[in-house]
């Protein structure tokens, strides 16, 4: 069950004239997705709370909240977040049996040079595939029709 659904269910559940805790809710919102090898961001603890507050939520809140509950937040260059993420791609690899020859990484890097005095952008493809092959550079720019 999503997550999200989890916590409508919870509400739903709620006798008549009960209210809810949030602050209980969005810990167990937190743990859960933490069981999931999903750490939750600072910005979705965030909505999440001002959600279920119905009013939003200071980041100090968030900041007692995560320090109150222990919750193990994933930074945005976090190396954690790295070996969550391929771990997890390597689970779904094997448990779709998807080949390598299905898999490609493609990256694009763009350019201004200047042709005649004027700046003109052009941006170069790289596509890799999982078995070591590899496309043939691309190269993208603007056509004399504005065109691409």
């Amino acid at each position: 069950m999503h997550p999200i659904q989890a916590v409508i269910d919870d509400i739903e559940s709620l006798p008549p004239g009960e209210t809810l805790l949030y602050t209980k809710t969005a810990a167990k919102y937190g743990i859960t997705l933490t069981e999931r090898h999903i750490p939750p961001t600072r910005e979705i603890v965030q909505n999440f709370a001002s959600v279920i507050a119905k009013e939003p939520v200071s980041k100090s809140w968030v900041t007692r909240f995560i320090n109150r509950h222990s919750i193990h937040l994933i930074l945005a260059d976090s190396g954690d977040k790295y070996c969550l993420y391929f771990d997890l791609l390597h689970s779904k690899i094997n448990q779709y049996q998807i080949d390598p020859r299905y898999t490609y990484n493609m990256d694009e890097k763009g350019f201004l040079i200047s042709v005649i005095g004027r700046l003109k952008r052009i941006f170069i493809l790289a596509c890799i595939c999982a078995d070591g092959s590899a496309l043939l550079l691309s190269l993208i720019y603007e056509a004399a029709n504005k065109g691409i």
